[in-house]
């Protein structure tokens, strides 16, 4: 497994998906390129190779508030 092979493929799924580009476990399912075969040896986290490829970091998804949560049920 290469640098290179992995940057391309990141880029390809990122085509496919609309520009944007994987979260690091969805990547592996798509690719089969396992998180240990770059982490440690390329980058240490799966931002800096996304940065490496030419795309921004995804962002950590976070939980809604109570209130939108409480105005959603509501609306139900």
């Amino acid at each position: 497994m290469t640098r290179d092979h992995i940057l391309s493929e990141i880029r390809r799924t990122a085509r496919e998906n609309n520009g944007v580009a994987l979260g690091k476990q969805r990547f592996e399912t798509e690719t089969g390129i396992k998180i240990h075969d770059w982490l440690g040896r390329f980058w240490a986290r799966w931002g800096d190779a996304l940065k490496e490829a030419g795309f921004e970091p995804n962002q950590i998804t976070t939980a809604r508030s109570v209130d939108d949560m409480l105005s959603r049920v509501a609306a139900l």
